[in-house]
């Protein structure tokens, strides 16, 4: 078999890029079976280019600066119409600072800001963890006294508890609610979006639009000795009665759009904390983590990440599923996988959609990726680099070519692409400064990328 060389790569474009071939390609010590690509409709014409900088450094904090100046003239004028700015971290874990946005890309942030903004800055997250607890692991406070004019606040998005209720689908493709931090919704915030260069365990590839449209999903109640209600794992599609556990709808005010409480609704059923009826509903069979055959435990993970590469029951008691545990994700069966995909992909693309009108512009600190078992537990690749655009689905195009990942294998940035959200056509993106393929490098996907790519797949309905 022929290796991809990096110059083959980058003259393949779009979603052509090892689009029909069906074959395995090889990448650094693996074999993966990239299906070919689907149909990519536009639904919402993106027809403008994009700028996305490029900048290579040795120093995290100056790369990041660099990039946001070569892309100053876009994002300056919406950054002055705005009151405050909400730098988004990425706090996936609350102690690697791998799988963690630096504090020094956050440095280069607000010294890119320092001389163009009166306003306060706040840094906020939604973290699956203790979200005050990654704040300080991360160090992120040092920045409050040496920004003084900023009056930086560290803010905890499920503390905060703002929300606005928005609809997404489960694996069987019916409608769930789903509740969206009201900040990342607020017109007078200029957002950005602080991300990494990181492989994925569910959809290949992460950076600014996945840090944003999982972010936003809010998990509520969390409290000593208690997980707390989580929409997070609602986004994942994970089973297809995992309702979040607790009561109605009914919630605290949005953010400068209109404001009121929430509407009330039905309880949800199925991920409460040793939950009854109509409340967490019955233990789900074979969703505990480390479940065995038609186990489930009576408390679920409301929400949590099933622990898949350690072989976790994802599988038993599902239809379709097989045994519990295994490498590649816990034995799902492959018409419970492929339907939990296509809808992740879809979940994120369509949050994505709802956010990006507040979106003010994204930046990928990728001083140093991770490859391997990301968004976690992978392992570093040094790349000394930095990305910065208003337009936060060009800034992860780009990035999917520094990583030699084919950018249909992403699924969510596709559709992205599709609703209008951003540029993901790289023949409309204008990069300034590096060329990419100088820099690209081949990262190592998760080990269960083939089964990420499910969503590639026909939906074929049982006969």
């Amino acid at each position: 078999m022929n290796e991809c060389s990096r110059r083959t790569f980058f003259h393949l474009s779009g979603a052509a890029a090892f689009a029909g071939l069906g074959l395995p390609q090889r990448l650094r010590g693996q074999e993966v079976q990239f299906p070919p690509a689907v149909p990519s409709n536009q639904v919402y014409p993106y027809d403008s280019r994009s700028p996305v900088a490029l900048v290579k450094g040795d120093d995290r904090r100056k790369n990041v600066t660099e990039a946001l100046l070569a892309v100053d003239r876009e994002i300056a004028p919406a950054l002055n119409r705005k009151k405050y700015v909400a730098i988004k971290v990425n706090n996936v874990d609350t102690r690697n600072q791998l799988a963690a946005t630096h504090v020094d890309a956050i440095r280069g942030i607000l010294d890119y800001l320092e001389p163009r903004f009166k306003g306060e800055v706040m840094i906020v997250e939604s973290s699956m963890g203790d979200g005050l607890a990654a704040f300080e692991n991360f160090k992120y406070a040092q920045v409050i006294p040496e920004y003084k004019k900023f009056n930086i606040r560290l803010i905890d998005l499920n503390r905060e508890a703002k929300y606005e209720v928005f609809d997404i689908i489960d694996s069987n493709i019916r409608p769930v609610p789903v509740r969206l931090a009201a900040r990342l919704l607020d017109p007078d915030a200029f957002i950005i979006s602080s991300a990494m260069l990181k492989t994925h365990d569910n959809v290949v590839a992460t950076a600014t639009v996945k840090n944003m449209a999982m972010g936003a999903p809010l998990i509520l109640g969390a409290g000593p000795g208690q997980r707390g209600s989580s929409d997070k794992g609602l986004m994942h599609a994970w089973g297809s009665s995992m309702g979040r556990g607790g009561g109605g709808r009914g919630g605290p005010q949005g953010f400068g759009r209109g404001g009121g409480p929430q509407a009330g609704g039905p309880p949800q059923a199925g991920m409460g904390p040793g939950a009854g009826p109509g409340a967490g509903g019955p233990p789900q069979a074979g969703m505990g983590p480390g479940a065995g055959p038609g186990a489930g435990g009576p408390t679920q993970a409301a929400g949590g990440v099933p622990p898949q590469a350690a072989g976790g029951g994802m599988g038993a008691g599902i239809p379709g599923g097989g045994p519990a545990g295994g490498a590649r994700g816990g034995g799902m069966g492959m018409r419970e996988r492929g339907y939990r995909y296509h809808a992740m992909n879809y979940n994120l693309a369509v949050v994505a959609k709802k956010l990006s009108g507040f979106w003010g512009c994204g930046v990928i600190d990728g001083f140093e990726g991770m490859e391997g078992n990301g968004p976690i537990q992978g392992t570093a690749i040094k790349m000394g680099v930095a990305l910065a655009s208003p337009d936060l689905v060009a800034a992860d195009r780009v990035a999917l070519d520094l990583m030699m990942i084919p950018a249909h294998a992403v699924g969510y940035l596709q559709y992205a692409g599709a609703l209008g959200v951003g540029q993901y056509d790289i023949s409309k993106i204008d990069v300034r400064g590096e060329k990419p393929e100088t820099l690209a490098r081949q990262f190592k996907l998760r080990n269960n990328v083939e089964e990420q790519l499910d969503w590639l797949h026909e939906i074929v309905r049982p006969g």
